[in-house]
């Protein structure tokens, strides 16, 4: 999930702050941005709302 990471980099948000958001710890995260995990449905939602964006924004 690049788009992620780019989001994340772009607004200069903290990793332990996208994570607050999402329900998750900062390792899901890393994960996710890492594409070594994806994020369930719920919590790509929760990322969706918190960037203002949409789902293909994030991946």
């Amino acid at each position: 999930m690049q788009g992620l990471k780019q989001k994340r980099k772009a607004g200069r948000w903290k990793t332990q702050e996208i994570a607050d958001a999402a329900g998750v710890t900062i390792a899901a995260v890393y994960a996710w941005e890492s594409g070594k995990r994806f994020p369930t449905k719920p919590k790509l939602d929760k990322l969706c709302e918190f960037f203002h964006c949409k789902v293909d924004d994030l991946l």
